[in-house]
């Protein structure tokens, strides 16, 4: 049930945001707050330094998601 979630979230995620954009592109903004917040999320100042941290910790990161799904399965 859990992956069933999580793959379907997968597809509609990306299409809900594609879709947003696109029909602001075509000129309809029924959705304005939506976008207001979407562009404010993504020029956060600290957008840099996040990328800085994840580039140069990636390994340490990658071992913690591992261990997470190992404790995690059954």
């Amino acid at each position: 049930m859990k992956t069933a979630v999580i793959i379907i979230l997968i597809f509609i995620l990306p299409g809900v945001i594609m879709g947003t954009v696109s029909s602001y592109r075509a000129g309809q903004k029924p959705h304005e707050t939506v976008l207001l917040r979407l562009r404010n999320f993504a020029q956060w100042e600290k957008w840099p330094h996040i990328w800085r941290h994840i580039k140069d910790l990636w390994a340490y990161y990658g071992l913690a998601i591992m261990f997470l799904l190992v404790a995690l399965s059954e």
